[in-house]
């Protein structure tokens, strides 16, 4: 999710992800742990949209049309 929400916005974003995590699902602990990855040159873009989705300023507007 948080790789498709920074792609939305021109940023190409790379996962790695402990593999026993990725292998049974787990997205919870140690084991559920990814790591993201983003062009130097654009991680202080990708920490920006991080920090509004985490405050909720990305949210949508309930009353646009």
């Amino acid at each position: 999710m948080i790789r498709s929400l920074i792609n939305s916005f021109g940023i190409d974003a790379q996962l790695l992800q402990e593999s026993v995590g990725a292998s049974y699902g787990l997205n919870f602990g140690p084991l559920g742990a990814v790591d993201i990855f983003v062009k130097k040159e654009q991680a202080e873009e990708a920490r920006k949209i991080l920090a509004d989705y985490h405050s909720g300023r990305l949210e949508g507007d309930d009353n646009a049309e």
